[in-house]
C-alpha cells in the first residue's frame, strides 16, 4: 500500500512541477495519429467509391459506343440501299430515253434540240 501511495504522491508532484507537458504531447500525438488513420480510411473509401463510379461510367460509355456503332451500321445499310435504288432509277431513265429516241427515229420525228445536244 505504501508503494501505491508513494507512486501517487510522486505522480502528483511531477504533474505539479510540469511533467504533464510530455503527457500532453503524447495525447496530442495519439489524437493526431487517430485523425490521420481515420482520414486514410476515408480516403480509401472515397477511392473505392470513385473506382466503382468510374467502372459504371465506363460500362455506360461502352454501351453507348455499341449503340452508336449499331446505328452507324444501320445508317450505312440504308444509304447503300438508297444508292442502289437511285442507280436503278437512273438506269431506267436512260433506257427510257434511248427507247424514246428509237421511237422518234422509227416514226421519223425530228429529235428535239435538247435531245440532240
Amino acid at each position: 500500500m505504501m508503494d501505491i501511495a508513494g507512486i501517487s504522491a510522486l505522480a502528483i508532484t511531477l504533474l505539479k512541477d510540469g511533467a504533464w507537458m510530455p503527457f500532453a504531447v503524447l495525447v496530442i500525438g495519439v489524437l493526431v495519429w487517430l485523425m490521420l488513420r481515420a482520414q486514410k480510411e476515408q480516403t480509401l473509401a472515397n477511392r473505392e467509391d470513385a473506382q466503382k463510379r468510374e467502372a459504371k461510367l465506363m460500362a455506360f460509355v461502352d454501351e453507348n459506343k455499341a449503340e452508336a456503332l449499331a446505328r452507324e451500321d444501320r445508317l450505312m445499310e440504308h444509304l447503300t440501299k438508297t444508292e442502289e435504288v437511285q442507280t436503278r432509277i437512273v438506269s431506267t431513265l436512260e433506257r427510257m430515253e434511248m427507247r424514246m429516241q428509237y421511237i422518234e427515229r422509227a416514226v421519223n420525228i425530228e429529235p428535239k434540240e435538247e435531245d440532240a445536244a
